[in-house]
């Protein structure tokens, strides 16, 4: 998609080799460069990009970028419960958010490990209460 909108791209992988052979020969048939040197800093002024610098002491000008963060769910106030969880580290759950400990329910970054969006955790948030609340109405009947 970024390819739309720019052919001058760079892909960093910050000293991990991430990318297979064939996935680097398609970036490079289109012309992108990949440097898989660790990043030290990033250089600009007033908020704006201006370089990118690597441990290895060489620069690149970029004029902007996307960063990817590692993701996890900080699942401490649940350590001890020994919940079910995804090979992804997430809370195993069901459709409404019910964990494998009864009466226990997980919604948001804690069930999936996905970029963070606030509309995905607020309807997870719904989605969950649905469930709370079919919950305790078959606890009463």
């Amino acid at each position: 998609m970024v390819y739309n909108w720019s052919k001058d791209l760079v892909v960093c992988t910050n000293g991990h080799a991430l990318l297979t052979d064939e996935q680097k020969e398609q970036l490079q048939g289109k012309g992108i460069k990949i440097i898989e040197q660790a990043v030290s800093s990033f250089l600009g002024q007033n908020g704006q990009l201006e370089k990118i610098r690597f441990k290895d002491g060489t620069e690149i000008e970029r004029s902007g970028g996307f960063v990817m963060s590692e993701l996890a769910p900080n699942l401490q106030p649940v350590a001890n419960l020994n919940c079910e969880q995804e090979e992804s580290g997430a809370l195993k759950t069901d459709f409404f958010n019910r964990t494998s400990v009864k009466g226990l329910f997980a919604a948001g970054d804690s069930s999936y490990i996905n970029p963070s969006q606030l509309v995905h955790a607020a309807s997870d948030g719904s989605k969950t209460a649905a469930g709370v609340h079919m919950e305790l109405t078959e606890e009463e009947f």
